[in-house]
């Protein structure tokens, strides 16, 4: 693993906070779901201001 820590040029701590980080739930699915309703509903004209 340090072979491809090198090659991507990131620190061992940020691999493993990032691996971490990909297995966790996302606690704003619900809100990222209905956001996502209202502006298509209205035509994709509200931005995220107004939203």
């Amino acid at each position: 693993m340090p072979e491809l820590l090198v090659q991507l040029g990131i620190a061992r701590s940020s691999y493993f906070y990032h691996r971490t980080r990909a297995n966790l739930e996302d606690k704003y699915v619900t809100i990222r779901r209905n956001l996502t309703e209202i502006f298509e509903s209205n035509q994709r004209c509200y931005g995220y201001l107004r939203l």
